[in-house]
């Protein structure tokens, strides 16, 4: 499975750089992932 997470709230343009922690609560289990937070390219 692939969760895309589009317009979090809590990160905006000033975390660009920045290494966040994001956790995805599920009934069985709680995953966390770290990763750099990254401009997006739109075509």
């Amino acid at each position: 499975m692939i969760v895309y997470v589009e317009n979090p709230d809590s990160i905006s343009v000033n975390d660009i750089g920045v290494t966040i922690g994001i956790t995805v609560y599920t009934e069985n289990a709680q995953y966390y992932v770290e990763c750099n937070v990254n401009s997006a390219e739109r075509a």
